[in-house]
């Protein structure tokens, strides 16, 4: 069977999908992008990447992250990894995208904070960092609206579904028919006995009139 390109997945996809794995990409490119900046009293400065310096654990795990995001866009097993989690995989993206913003914070409230570094008079964030959140936030829009589009279509399925189950009715007249049948022979076997009685009690009347 042949493999679809890489350029017809991405066109085929829409555009929430399309939203989603920009954002990862973004996301795990901006780790080899400047993240901070620092000048210490001396007129020195500092500068780290998203997967260097202190906090580099923090972006790699981004890395990571971003990487398995694009990978369940355009890769069939990587969806099917992800759905033998039991997760759906737009609450995954929603998942993973709150996640990313939370290490993003996290990070800047650590490297941001007074008592971080040594005679540093100057802390900023480089374009890796604008280049970070913009990511997570492509992820967490496209996430939900694959969320919302999901239930819309769940929400259609259920509208669709008739309102009378034609094959249930039917199941269910022919039940009752049969029993209205059953309920007839009966009253036919009790009629009959009824006149057979009834007609014994004539002969014996009539054999013996006296009696």
């Amino acid at each position: 069977m042949p493999t679809k390109r890489l350029s017809q997945i991405i066109s085929e996809m829409p555009f929430e999908n399309k939203l989603i794995a920009l954002g990862g990409l973004i996301t795990a490119l901006s780790v080899f992008l400047p993240w901070y900046q620092d000048i210490d009293a001396f007129k020195t400065g500092d500068r780290f990447f998203g997967i260097t310096g202190p906090l580099y654990l923090i972006g790699v795990i981004m890395l990571l992250l971003g990487t398995g995001t694009v990978l369940t866009m355009i890769s069939q097993k990587w969806k099917d990894k992800v759905a033998r989690l039991g997760i759906e995989l737009p609450m995954a993206h929603i998942m993973v995208a709150a996640f990313d913003l939370f290490l993003l914070v996290l990070a800047n409230s650590v490297y941001f904070h007074a008592k971080f570094g040594v005679n540093i008079m100057l802390k900023e964030f480089r374009f890796g960092m604008v280049a970070a959140f913009i990511g997570v936030g492509f992820m967490l829009i496209g996430g939900i609206f694959e969320r919302r589009k999901t239930d819309i279509k769940w929400d259609t399925k259920a509208e669709s579904k008739p309102l009378i189950d034609i094959t249930e009715t039917r199941q269910h007249t022919s039940l009752n028919n049969n029993v209205a049948e059953n309920v007839v022979e009966e009253e036919k076997v009790v009629d009959i006995e009824t006149a057979m009685k009834q007609s014994e009690n004539v002969d014996q009347d009539s054999r013996y009139p006296n009696m």
